[in-house]
């Protein structure tokens, strides 16, 4: 099979694996991992969009009919079939493939979404780095994004390098982690010491507030969704226990990028210490869950 590479990690089907420098093992990426974990809130979202889009379609095939009637002298009954007719191709041609080929409208509009969010990623990175090249968001990887979805992104990536720059000291960034025991590995976007205490809610329940006090170790994930979702904090405490140190790290976040296009907020969100050993314990059957769920893919 060939494997590409991007960053450490390759995918094998849907799944996404790291090669470990120090044993040549094959450890499996936490966010493919992370798969198993339901998210019925997805199905939702996914429903509305395909819902509205298929509603548009219906309402402008009814209209090309009645367009169609008027127009012409010749007899054209208004039926299931004629309707049928006319608004099929019109579903395949906005992308909705639904019942007749198996994909949906959503994929189109949430692609769009994640492409402006990995180019907020990618210009945070590339100042990080010391901005050798062009701004991410001028090459050809983003050439498909619209100049308002463009400043959203920078307009989002600046606001995150603001918050870095006011609250925390840059141990390491884009760090890959290992952890052997439990087989997984995965790419954190920041690990950060901090300079001033911060306090946010914590990812399981905004009713839960968490304290991390100045000089302690903080991982931080970026994230461009709507929200932060709560299998988060398995990812996000999965990359403080693998980077390891003395003392440990026992604090880990999310960060939720702003779009100021769609409204967004920018949002911080803890993992609840109390929850720490649960976390942990959920951590340890994860990979065995996935290797369970994708079976094909245990043997490198």
């Amino acid at each position: 099979m060939t494997k590409t590479v991007t960053k450490g990690r390759y995918f094998e089907g849907e799944q996404g694996y790291y090669d470990d420098p120090a044993t040549g093992a094959k450890l499996r990426s936490i966010t493919s991992a992370l798969k198993v974990v339901p998210k019925p809130f997805l199905i939702d979202a996914a429903g509305k969009v395909n819902r509205d889009r298929t509603a548009e379609c219906a309402v402008e095939a009814f209209e090309n009919i009645m367009r169609r009637l008027e127009n012409t002298d010749d007899e054209f009954p208004l039926t299931k079939e004629t309707y049928r007719a006319e608004l099929e191709p019109m579903l395949l041609r906005s992308g909705y493939r639904g019942a007749l080929v198996g994909r949906q409208f959503h994929k189109e509009e949430w692609d769009a979404k994640r492409d402006t969010g990995s180019g907020a990623h990618e210009v945070v990175e590339w100042d990080l780095s010391g901005r050798e090249g062009p701004n991410p968001l001028d090459t050809e990887k983003f050439a498909h994004l619209t100049d308002k979805e463009k400043e959203g992104a920078q307009w989002a990536a600046e606001w995150a390098l603001d918050w870095i720059i006011e609250h925390a000291e840059i141990v390491a960034f884009e760090h890959v982690v290992y952890d052997r025991a439990r087989e997984m590995a995965g790419r954190c976007d920041l690990f950060l010491k901090l300079t001033k205490p911060v306090t946010a809610p914590a990812i399981h329940s905004a009713k839960v507030k968490v304290t991390v006090p100045a000089g302690a170790r903080l991982p931080l994930d970026l994230k461009s969704g709507k929200a932060i979702y709560g299998e988060t904090e398995l990812q996000v405490q999965f990359y403080a226990e693998a980077f390891g140190g003395d003392p440990p790290m026992l604090n880990a976040g999310a960060l939720r990028l702003p779009k100021e296009f769609d409204g967004g907020e920018p949002e911080l969100r803890l993992v609840d210490p109390e929850r720490w050993a649960i976390n942990r314990k959920a951590l340890d059957n994860l990979s065995g869950l996935a290797n369970w769920c994708y079976p094909e893919k245990e043997a490198k």
